[in-house]
């Protein structure tokens, strides 16, 4: 089942609220009957489904009488739950495909909206396609960082920003939960880390 994402989209206020209900029903029972190591025809009825969510949240209004595009009002959410249900999805089978769906919704509601809407809506201006690729860059940034001699300056300045950030990102309750031998392990490795990084300071 594919149902073209320009059919959906052209059509979302022609398209009676009911008829995009019986259509999501329709793409989830598809999506249900997909096997999970199919995943690219998964992803392409995920990205239906996502499609007929935005079409019918502009059938929805906020207390502003702006459409409801964030999907945050209460009869808006009433109905996507009666959707599900009418495809025979159980709580546990909604939310385990939820993140999913709101990846696909994140960046067809981007493709859709004006610049103004997108700002109205309080969302933000990057899709979550656009964010995934830029962590994917910063990643292999970082990657490329760590395998290659420093050379010069620039060299010095990057590897130190992104020894910094790696340091950052480690939670401190992660840190407090290692067990046993995983503890002796991170205290080698900070000592070394702070010896080195006070022989580099001596130099600065």
């Amino acid at each position: 089942m594919r149902l073209g994402a320009d059919a959906i989209e052209c059509n979302a206020m022609t398209t009676s609220r009911a008829q995009l209900v019986a259509t999501g029903a329709s793409v989830l029972r598809a999506i249900a009957a997909t096997p999970a190591q199919d995943r690219g025809r998964r992803g392409v009825l995920i990205r239906d489904l996502a499609e007929v969510l935005v079409s019918l949240r502009e059938h929805f209004v906020t207390d502003t009488g702006s459409p409801d595009w964030t999907g945050r009002t209460w009869a808006y959410k009433n109905t996507v739950i009666q959707m599900y249900q009418d495809a025979g999805y159980t709580q546990a089978q909604w939310q385990a495909l939820g993140s999913s769906v709101r990846w696909h919704v994140g960046n067809v509601l981007r493709e859709r909206l004006t610049d103004a809407e997108i700002a109205d809506a309080g969302l933000l201006d990057t899709s979550p396609l656009e964010r995934e690729r830029a962590r994917n860059l910063t990643r292999d940034e970082a990657v490329r960082v760590l395998h290659r001699p420093v050379e010069d300056a620039a060299d010095t300045v990057r590897s130190l920003a992104t020894a910094v950030t790696l340091m950052e990102k480690i939670p401190i309750e992660r840190v407090e939960g290692l067990g046993a031998r995983q503890r002796k392990i991170a205290r080698e490795a900070l000592d070394r880390i702070a010896s080195h990084a006070e022989l580099l300071r001596k130099h600065t």
